[in-house]
């Protein structure tokens, strides 16, 4: 015989008083287990059936600044500040003279006119330094700015070009590249430096 046959044959033997307060505790405590798995029932669903797996992704809406939102420009998030390029070396080259002299060598000519096909149709600031070597009377002043000028008159295109900018200056026996005891080393001081600076490239 089954429990609940057991309480039903104990309802038939009890008074009618007691009977009906045992049905109402048996009815109470049916109320009670339904509303506890009721309320069990409903907290599992509230509750995520999948946790994001890797590689997914929760997506959340992050609010936008009102910038953004009203011109709904992207590239305002994305902007970046500008990059400064780096500075590029000068173009330069090195005209040698003979002793005493400022006058233009053939092979130097040629040189000047190779250096002038890289520099052409290009805007910036050409610098014509003149050297002497130590030997003679005085330091070689009024000689290397002689060199100088007979580089830049070669050079007339670049005189009449309006962006170009030359600064022709003599240093005399300063500065020496090679050493004035040697016969190599006075040859390699008498010349003219060219430097030729770009905007890019600065000074």
């Amino acid at each position: 015989m089954s429990k609940i046959d057991d309480t039903f044959e104990m309802l038939d033997n009890t008074p009618e008083g007691p009977k009906k307060s045992i049905i109402l505790l048996i009815l109470i405590g049916l109320l009670v287990v339904g509303g506890m798995s009721a309320l069990a029932l409903k907290q599992m669903a509230d509750k995520p059936t999948a946790l994001p797996t890797m590689g997914e992704s929760v997506n959340k809406e992050t609010p936008s600044s009102p910038d953004t939102a009203a011109t709904g420009d992207s590239s305002a998030v994305n902007e970046s500040p500008a990059v400064t390029p780096p500075l590029l070396t000068p173009i330069e080259t090195v005209i040698n003279f003979g002793e005493a002299s400022a006058t233009l060598r053939p092979d130097q000519l040629a040189k000047l006119e190779t250096f002038y096909q890289e520099i052409k149709d290009t805007p910036g600031t050409l610098h014509i330094s003149g050297y002497t070597d130590d030997v003679g009377p005085d330091d070689g002043m009024a000689l290397s700015i002689q060199r100088a000028k007979a580089v830049a008159e070669s050079l007339i295109v670049l005189q009449n070009d309006p962006e170009v900018e030359l600064v022709v200056e003599g240093f005399g026996d300063d500065s020496p590249v090679g050493d004035n005891s040697t016969a190599l080393g006075r040859q390699q001081n008498r010349r003219v430096e060219l430097k030729f600076y770009t905007p890019e490239s600065g000074l």
